[in-house]
């Protein structure tokens, strides 16, 4: 019986698991998302970092299209070239993390944007859209501010084409579910209420297999 009990939990914590880990809902797939600040060339006397939480350390190069993990949502940070220790830098992203985080909290010569990025997020399979790229803009630097605003994001999807959409735009609206970004003009075709049916079929088909694999070891133990 013990055993039984045991074999219970350890089933039971994997099927909470299957659900809430890292992994998508059943119905869902994840937008690809990435970002871009335009005019990051007119600034030559500085060097920009993106730092956050779950390993987001990278500096900043004209031209560069950036990504970070899903769950991140990292800051952008200016320092002068001739305040920055690349070196030094670099030696920090290796070790704990703990002495990065000290560095990007008590460093007097960072200065810190207001902006926090964050992914797109999911969307129903069906949905055509594959990607969003945030196009960023500096548009004031000095000795104690950074202000970065987002410009315009561009949609692809998957058939290859694109669209921009421009933020706080008239006649544009912004989507609450996925933290602000302009609604695309091409979404799914199918009603919501086909996600929460696939999800729940889903979750029913787990918890089916778990009370499957419960009643086959009641069986052989009573033998």
């Amino acid at each position: 019986m013990k055993k039984l009990i045991s074999l219970f939990f350890v089933l039971s914590l994997f099927l909470v698991s299957s659900v809430t880990a890292d992994m998508m809902p059943a119905g869902h797939k994840s937008v690809r998302y990435t970002f871009e600040i335009e005019n990051i060339a007119d600034y030559p006397d500085h060097v920009f970092i993106l730092y956050g939480e779950i390993g987001t350390r990278e500096i900043l190069e004209p031209g560069q299209e950036v990504h970070f993990y899903k769950y991140s949502s990292p800051y952008i940070y200016a320092i002068k070239k001739t305040d920055f220790d690349l070196k030094n830098f670099e030696q920090l992203k290796e070790g704990d993390y703990k002495v990065m985080e000290n560095y990007f909290e008590t460093n007097p010569d960072l200065i810190k944007s207001d902006l926090q990025l964050t992914n797109y997020g999911m969307v129903s399979e069906f949905d055509p859209l594959d990607k969003a790229k945030d196009v960023l803009k500096i548009k004031l630097l000095d000795e104690n501010n950074l202000l970065i605003v987002k410009d315009k994001v561009i949609y692809t999807y998957e058939d290859g084409t694109s669209e921009e959409k421009v933020y706080g735009q008239q006649g544009i609206t912004s989507s609450l579910d996925h933290g602000g970004f302009p609604v695309p003009s091409r979404t799914t075709i199918f009603p919501p209420w086909t996600m929460s049916a696939l999800f729940l079929s889903g979750f029913l088909l787990s918890l089916s297999a778990l009370i499957l694999i419960i009643v086959l070891v009641v069986r052989r133990i009573r033998r």
